[in-house]
């Protein structure tokens, strides 16, 4: 790989053996090869360990979690695994992906291009689309509606960017996410938010990631996570 930035993407998961795999396999279908796949799981319905041997990844560590219904219901889980994958992302950049979302297959490469050829950037974000399919789809031509994405340069995301859309430069120490309870809707919402008192996010004009629409999303199922009631098969 010589000097090529490496990527560290951090991809937290929960009681979603099937659309997990389709975020691995976005993964593994990178056309960059040059990056870290860090899990931080907390399925009780299935093992981790054995569905990532369904693939050829380039580098994978695996943080198992057992979490009970009484710790899901009094912390903020997303915040709190992300800061877990972020003490051990050791590439150059840092993205994140949800168990239930996948990247365009040439996200990694765009990025570090986009890296490579703009020294004076810390963080981005690329365009994201939505799907309510249950397959891998990639829409390439989404109507304003279902784009999320704003061609300027942003000084503050807060609110405007979605985690599986933007990239940064690793810092060090890491921003942590915040872990406060009240924060679950929204997390990374704040942790952009503070990335962005180090740097400002650049847009990149191309796909990179395609969030998925269905009843269980986090949005979706607030109520049933604050009861600690989220249980069993999410998909």
């Amino acid at each position: 790989m010589g000097g090529s930035l490496k990527v560290s993407t951090i991809l937290t998961s929960y009681n979603r053996p099937g659309w997990v795999r389709q975020s691995i396999r976005s993964i593994e279908q990178q056309s960059y090869k040059n990056y870290q796949l860090v899990i931080v799981d907390e399925s009780d319905l299935f093992d981790i360990h054995e569905l990532v041997k369904e693939f050829r990844l380039t580098e994978v560590v695996i943080r198992k979690n057992l979490v009970s219904s009484d710790q899901r219901k009094s912390t903020n889980r997303l915040s709190m695994n992300c800061n877990e994958g972020l003490s051990v992302a050791n590439g150059d950049l840092v993205s994140f992906l949800a168990d239930d979302d996948y990247y365009y297959p040439n996200w990694f490469q765009d990025a570090v291009s986009f890296f490579r050829n703009q020294p004076q950037a810390g963080a981005a974000f690329g365009k994201l689309t939505y799907s309510d399919s249950k397959d891998m789809v990639f829409p390439t031509d989404p109507a304003p509606v279902n784009l999320r994405f704003f061609p300027t340069i942003l000084e503050n995301p807060f609110d405007k960017v979605d985690h599986n859309q933007a990239i940064h430069r690793r810092i060090d120490p890491p921003v942590r996410w915040s872990e406060n309870p009240g924060n679950i809707g929204g997390p990374d919402a704040y942790y952009f938010r503070d990335v962005s008192k180090t740097y400002k996010f650049y847009p990149i004009p191309v796909f990179a990631a395609v969030k998925r629409v269905h009843p269980k999303n986090l949005q979706s199922c607030l109520t049933e996570y604050h009861n600690g009631t989220i249980h069993g098969a999410r998909e």
